[in-house]
């Protein structure tokens, strides 16, 4: 940056991309509530506890599954809707899709397209070796990220947004108030 006004725009441009992101978060959490409490689904709690118990092999115990079990219920019907929501839209993501946004985050990470024209071919390692890390968990996150990007989408170009401009101070007044 060459001068002050360059600098002042930059941060004005950065501050404003980091909220711009926060209130499209602040919108999905609003449509995954909507969806939540407006989706009837009749879960077998006794069942549900027992599993999640069987299954955390010795990680979570059952006071933590008694103190946590709404916030367990929420992401299994929550699951439950975009699964059924991506089935009845046909909503795929396939390898190429996940290797893809790795090998973005690996640019994003590593200084941007600068690093990029550097590793060249390297890059497509790089992201198999990434993808491949930890059993496949780091695919298999970003398989869920991208999945549930195309449901949002999905979602947000079918309802009716009311725009409304507040404050940063009401903004996180709001933020504070809604979570859970």
């Amino acid at each position: 940056m060459k001068s002050e006004e360059e600098f002042i725009n930059k941060i004005k441009e950065t501050v404003g991309e980091n909220y711009k992101r926060e209130t499209q978060h602040f919108l999905e959490h609003h449509i995954e509530d909507y969806y939540i409490k407006n989706t009837q689904v009749s879960l077998p709690e006794a069942f549900l506890k027992k599993w999640l118990q069987a299954t955390s092999e010795g990680k979570v115990t059952e006071e933590m599954i008694e103190k946590e079990f709404d916030q367990y219920k929420r992401s299994i019907v929550w699951d439950l809707v975009r699964n059924k929501i991506a089935e009845d839209h046909k909503i795929v993501v396939d390898g190429n899709e996940v290797k893809s946004r790795a090998k973005e985050m690996i640019i994003s990470q590593f200084g941007g397209p600068a690093i990029a024209e550097q590793l060249g071919d390297r890059l497509d390692a790089i992201a198999d070796n990434y993808l491949q890390n930890e059993n496949g968990k780091n695919f298999m996150n970003l398989y869920s990220q991208l999945r549930n990007d195309k449901i949002m989408k999905l979602i947000r170009e079918t309802i009716k947004v009311d725009e409304k401009k507040v404050s940063v101070e009401e903004f996180k007044k709001l933020v504070e108030e809604h979570t859970h």
